[in-house]
């Protein structure tokens, strides 16, 4: 990336102006393939509500499809209190809906692909506490079950495998498995991605009813992904 391009996003960067760096990012996507440098930004603006483009559109249909809304069948007492328990049920669900949608963001996926390649251990670093930011939403939302049907759960859970799949692979690859800032971004990866992924299914009556609908592939892709990153910790 130029000193121009470095000096501009760091200035956009400044003013929090994260729509103006979205478009900026967009003019100079091609850096997205090489430059950790760049893609640093990328995240950066992925997590600050920018890059939107890249949003699985599945996970966004399933998770406002979860909101809950009040039955015009019911009793004024059952309506009051069913309008309270789901607006406390879609405010425990915003917290987290965010969190997941940008973590399944194709942009945000990239970005952390290319700086596991050509990044060193202080970009790997970097990238892992940018994505740590994102798990305070999306761990509680998988444990707690809240807002994540079966659907969902599966698109969320079969993206988050490739992505621990594709940073253990590419750590491998590029001889970084001692990075301290590879190992972060794993360990943190496996603690407050996968097993709230894994956790999801394994207990509780919730748990239990959902069970039928994961295929028994999915479980083993998650039980596998999570064992193999807990592994390079």
């Amino acid at each position: 990336m130029d000193e121009m391009l470095t000096k501009q996003l760091a200035e956009i960067e400044a003013r929090k102006n994260y729509l103006e760096m979205e478009n900026v990012i967009n003019r100079n996507i091609d850096f997205m393939e090489t430059d950790p440098d760049f893609c640093i930004y990328v995240i950066k603006c992925v997590v600050n509500g920018g890059l939107t483009c890249g949003n699985n559109d599945d996970v966004v249909y399933e998770l406002e499809k979860s909101k809950k809304t009040g039955s015009n069948d019911l009793t004024l007492t059952d309506t009051i209190l069913g309008k309270m328990f789901n607006k406390k049920s879609n405010e425990q669900l915003a917290s987290g809906a965010g969190s997941v949608i940008k973590l399944t963001n194709a942009n945000l996926i990239s970005a952390i692909r290319t700086i596991v390649i050509y990044g060193n251990s202080e970009r790997i670093d970097q990238a892992s506490k940018l994505m740590a930011t994102l798990y305070p939403g999306f761990t509680p939302m998988l444990n707690k079950k809240i807002g994540i049907g079966a659907r969902a759960y599966r698109l969320v859970a079969q993206t988050m495998c490739e992505v621990g799949k594709m940073i253990m692979d590419n750590v491998k690859l590029t001889n970084k498995v001692n990075f301290p800032g590879a190992k972060n971004l794993i360990g943190a990866f496996a603690t407050e991605v996968m097993k709230p992924v894994a956790d999801y299914i394994r207990g509780g009556i919730i748990g239990w009813f959902t069970d039928p609908d994961i295929s028994n592939e999915l479980k083993e892709n998650i039980k596998d992904t999570y064992q193999k990153l807990l592994s390079m910790k």
